[in-house]
């Protein structure tokens, strides 16, 4: 079993069981590999930034995309305890759709 650190929120979760072995293992190489950076550094391992700020945007604060495969993204954001949260996977369709909707800002 990986030795990473992290938490799945209930939908996480839920969409984790149902990755495929190759996704899975997509996830953990990825979520490794930013472990082992201080936050600051995500970006420039393949993390995109992304501040949701808006008052009619539902998430508040730092968030990040990350990569699991091709077509497959997940949304992560780092907690004080030091423990990366989960909070969804999709497909990058669906990025690609918020990405030009103005409630969100990447960088």
């Amino acid at each position: 079993m990986n030795e990473t650190r992290y938490k799945l929120e209930r939908l996480a979760r839920f969409k984790f069981n149902s990755l495929s072995p190759d996704e899975r293992d997509g996830f953990e190489a990825m979520v490794s590999r930013l472990q082992q950076l201080p936050v600051e550094k995500w970006p420039a391992a393949g993390a995109k930034k992304f501040v949701g700020h808006d008052s009619n945007f539902i998430l508040k604060g730092t968030f990040y995309v990350i990569p699991v495969d091709d077509s497959l993204r997940a949304l992560i954001r780092p907690t004080e305890e030091g423990v990366m949260e989960v909070l969804d996977f999709f497909p990058q369709e669906s990025v690609d759709l918020f990405a030009a909707s103005p409630s969100g800002k990447t960088s």
